[in-house]
Order: C-alpha cells, then sequence, then structure tokens
C-alpha cells in the first residue's frame, strides 16, 4: 500500500497497487487535473478528477462507520449492473425511457397467502387524489380509478373511474347491481 498525506504528482503517474489518502486520524485530499488511472482499490476521503478517472479495483467513498454521498454533477455511463440497496430510489427527470418492454413490480413476492396489492400510481397535483390502475389482491382483480393511498401502503382503497376505450373484448360479463346502457350499445352472441 502507498500511504499519501499532502503530496504533489505532476505528469503522467500509475499505481499498480492499494492507493489510501490520509489517515484514519488525518483526512487529506486527492486532486488530479488530468487523469487518473488505478488497477488496485481507491480509498479516498475527497477526490476531485478533472478529466478522465479509471479505477480498475473497488472505489470506496468515505468509511463503513461514515458513509459519505456521492454527487455527480454530468452524465453517469453503468456498463455493467446497477444494484440499489437504499429503501427509495427517487427519479426526477423531464422524461423516464425504458428499453424492456416488460415491468416487473412486487419482485420476490411470496407464493404463499401474498396480500399486497400491485400497480402504478398517478400523482394529479394539491387536492386531488391520486390516480391508480392497481391489482386487488383481496378482490382479485385489477381496478383503475382513485385513491387517497400512497405508495407506501400495503393494499390500497380504489374508487373505481370510468374507463374509455376503443373497443372492448371479453370472454365473460359479470354486471354489478347496476348496468347503465346508453342508446345505441347492442349486445350480440
Amino acid at each position: 500500500n502507498l500511504l499519501l498525506d499532502a503530496n504533489t504528482w505532476t505528469g503522467t503517474n500509475s499505481f499498480q497497487k492499494a492507493l489510501s489518502i490520509g489517515t484514519d486520524d488525518a483526512a487529506s485530499s486527492l486532486t488530479v487535473s488530468g487523469t487518473a488511472s488505478t488497477s488496485g482499490k481507491l480509498t479516498a476521503n475527497s477526490l476531485e478528477v478533472t478529466n478522465n478517472a479509471t479505477v480498475g479495483g473497488d472505489l470506496t467513498v468515505g468509511t463503513e462507520a461514515a458513509k459519505k454521498d456521492v454527487t455527480v454533477s454530468q452524465n453517469l455511463t453503468v456498463s455493467g449492473n446497477l444494484d440499489v440497496k437504499g429503501g427509495t430510489t427517487t427519479l426526477s427527470t423531464t422524461n423516464l425511457d425504458i428499453k424492456d418492454n416488460i415491468i416487473r413490480l412486487s419482485k420476490g413476492a411470496s407464493s404463499a397467502a401474498y396480500t399486497k396489492d400491485s400497480g402504478l400510481l398517478f400523482e394529479r397535483g394539491t387536492d386531488k387524489n391520486a390516480a391508480a390502475f392497481i391489482y386487488d389482491e383481496d378482490a382479485t382483480s385489477f381496478v383503475a380509478g382513485t385513491t387517497t393511498g400512497s405508495a407506501g401502503d400495503a393494499n390500497l382503497t380504489t374508487t373505481p373511474a370510468p374507463l374509455t376505450v376503443g373497443s372492448l373484448k371479453l370472454n365473460t360479463v359479470a354486471l354489478g347491481t347496476f348496468a347503465d346502457f346508453q342508446a345505441g350499445a347492442g349486445i350480440t352472441s
């Protein structure tokens, strides 16, 4: 290991082993104006790279006892998998583009007596109930409507709302206690 504290290098520098900046009792920072490259583990309390940084091993920010935030001001490209282990993932984007054609909800749900509803909530602004399209586990059916519930709720009480579609193909029909057919509606077998 190479332990650094208040050192300056110019030109191209290559470190093939673990590189630690500072010591346990003296936090230091590393500023690189050119390209930083290491094939080993890089641990730093503060790291600033003006151009490119290539880390062949682990990159640790902070310590196990004092986790630190990471801010990326420009684009971040992850070539491998991105595993987020926090309680909430928040995206604040104008548009969300997803290449996958299937989105899985409730991953890891137990097949034995799973009771949580799954679906989508749509915020509609202040003083309006959220719109929802969910699978209601208690009713074993899909419901499209509005709710006062939130994404943190295991079960949503959803008030059905009108649904407009171009055409509807049904295998079976079950009508509730009231059915309203507008003029011109025809039912054929």
